[in-house]
């Protein structure tokens, strides 16, 4: 079910401690497999990265943020670029997403602004999600008012949640800090 209507966007996972090379290469695995997963439904891939990340992405377009204020600059940034109006953005460190969950947000695309996955009444994975280019102006208001924390994206933008029941199996993350601090 590929769709030209949608550009998949993976958001790498920010690195800043321990051994470099050894994170950079999980990264890249990580990155790699989603890219191969999300090829399923998108025809056109982002990828975020700074400076330090971009040379591991050769053959991708890569999008380094415009400001830099964490995954909210980095959303900014790529919505910027997308030339479609939905955008699927996933974080690279979710390994176990099925692709029963990223082909049900697309088919949701058009029912709001923002389709995020919820399990329960209050939690949210907003790190696998549709957001709408339309969400520049909400995004760039959260950064203006201080508030860098993108769970708290549905106060201020029309969302639709789509439920979830194994969201803590699903969305664990490869967490490569704990993994590399218990092999030291």
């Amino acid at each position: 079910m590929k769709t030209e209507k949608i550009t998949a966007i993976i958001l790498p996972r920010e690195n800043k401690v321990y051994n470099k090379p050894a994170i950079e290469m999980k990264e890249e695995v990580a990155i790699r497999t989603l890219h191969n997963l999300i090829g399923l439904f998108c025809n056109k891939i982002l990828i975020s990265a700074n400076c330090s990340q971009s040379h591991m992405f050769t053959n991708e377009i890569v999008v380094r943020d415009e400001i830099n204020v964490g995954q909210i600059g980095s959303i900014i940034s790529c919505l910027k670029e997308s030339t479609t109006k939905k955008n699927l953005i996933i974080s690279s460190d979710m390994p176990l997403v099925p692709a029963g969950l990223l082909r049900l947000l697309c088919e949701k695309k058009d029912e709001a602004d923002f389709i995020v996955p919820a399990s329960g009444t209050e939690t949210i994975e907003p790190l696998c999600a549709i957001y709408d280019k339309s969400l520049i102006p909400a995004l760039t208001q959260m950064i203006e008012m201080g508030d860098y924390n993108i769970y708290n994206l549905p106060q201020y933008c029309k969302t639709k949640f789509v439920q979830v029941y194994n969201g803590n199996d699903i969305f664990r993350n490869l967490n490569i800090r704990h993994q590399l601090a218990k092999k030291k």
